[in-house]
């Protein structure tokens, strides 16, 4: 009996350092690195879009077709009034974020409860 006793942390110590082994995803990626590397390629293939094709399109007559307009560039004045609005409006909801979450946690006063 004194001998089970004895050998008892040793072996809760190897069963514990054995299920630390199994459900270390490292052991298993330098035990059997192929699984991993399939998944990972799914997954990247999975989520890289694909590249869209453009369709060109001729036409009969190239003098017919007209020239469209290129887009109107954003000026100085614009790029930093839209930078300004956005930190704004993240300085906003950061605030209202706060007062909210002080709001809820708070504790109830007495005028506050419902009898």
């Amino acid at each position: 009996m004194q001998l089970i006793r004895n050998a008892l942390p040793r072996d809760v110590d190897a069963a514990r350092a054995q299920a630390q082994e199994l459900t270390d995803w490292r052991y298993h990626m330098r035990k059997n690195p192929w699984p991993f590397l399939a998944v990972a390629s799914v997954a990247g293939y999975a989520l890289v879009p694909a590249k869209r094709v453009r369709h060109t399109v001729t036409h009969p007559n190239p003098g017919a077709v007209q020239a469209q307009p290129a887009p109107p560039r954003k000026s100085l004045v614009g790029g930093v009034a839209g930078a300004l609005f956005t930190l704004a409006l993240r300085s906003g909801m950061t605030l209202a974020t706060r007062r909210l979450s002080q709001a809820f946690m708070s504790p109830a006063t007495p005028f506050q409860r419902a009898n």
